[in-house]
């Protein structure tokens, strides 16, 4: 399956960013397998994996993205905490369970 990275550096941009990303994949009716972020280098790695190798790309380009093999994915650090959840998990939690 095609991974797609999204580095996220602007915390402010956030909420727009991803509000964006699930408008654009719902106006395509895209489905993504997974939607998955963690905390990387004081920014935000959003990795988004798609059945289909034509999704992924056109995903990576409408959003600067970049392509990737698929890999662990544990080394970062989750943000959806069971009972601890903040506006950004929330929010995260959001658009992995609309993708679903």
């Amino acid at each position: 399956m095609p991974r797609v990275d999204i580095r996220i550096r602007n915390q402010e941009a956030l909420f727009e960013a991803m509000a964006g990303m699930r408008q654009w994949l719902d106006h395509r009716r895209y489905e993504p397998a997974i939607f998955r972020s963690v905390l990387k280098d004081a920014s935000l790695l959003m990795r988004v994996e798609f059945a289909s190798l034509a999704e992924a790309n056109e995903f990576a380009y409408a959003f600067d993205g970049t392509i990737g093999e698929i890999e662990d994915f544990t080394a970062g650090r989750r943000l959806c905490r069971p009972g601890r959840m903040n506006r950004l998990d929330e929010t995260i939690a959001f658009l992995h369970m609309a993708a679903c």
